[in-house]
């Protein structure tokens, strides 16, 4: 469904927008998010380890990885975003180290990013990447949805994003084979 949201929705939102960098951001979320499903199918469907790799868990390496590097780039180009999913909010500034935050996650997005594109320490990676993007919502995302409870948008929506893409990587890493990745 969510891939589908992207080929009938983003896409075209995409281009209407000449490739505006916030229609590449939920984009590529939503294939991200796609990416956590594919990676738990690919578990499920995983009966010995001598069967290898099922495809949709290469296929979730590709869906989690390149969403991630770019948005590792974007915070790096646009640190005063919220880090992790650098979509329009600005990162308030009563957060403590908001650049630290955005420069911080940035590293990490775009190396594990990498790591899990090509296939070396992949698994690791995918890891590392979901418990840096939890420690965000814990630290970033969290007290701006206590600051702003009331608000659907500004608060639940941003945190939950977050979460679900922090819960992508954690599925991807427990797809991926701990004697391949």
């Amino acid at each position: 469904m969510l891939l589908v949201f992207v080929a009938l929705i983003h896409i075209p939102n995409i281009v209407a927008q000449h490739g505006a960098r916030l229609f590449w951001t939920i984009a590529l979320r939503d294939t991200a998010f796609s990416g956590g499903a594919f990676a738990l199918a690919g578990s499920l469907s995983k009966r010995t380890p001598s069967d290898g790799t099922p495809w949709l868990v290469t296929l979730a390496r590709f869906f989690v990885g390149i969403p991630a590097i770019f948005f590792g780039v974007e915070s790096f180009l646009h640190p005063e975003i919220v880090p992790a999913i650098p979509l329009a909010r600005i990162t308030p500034t009563w957060i403590p180290g908001h650049l630290f935050w955005a420069y911080a996650s940035g590293v990490v997005l775009v190396v594990c990013g990498a790591c899990i594109v090509v296939n070396k320490k992949a698994r690791l990676a995918a890891t590392y990447l979901g418990i840096m993007i939890l420690i965000v919502v814990l630290f970033v995302y969290l007290p701006i949805l206590v600051a702003y409870a009331s608000s659907i948008a500004n608060g639940l929506n941003y945190f939950t994003d977050t979460l679900v893409l922090s819960g992508a990587a954690l599925l991807l890493a427990d797809a991926i084979s701990p004697t391949i990745g």
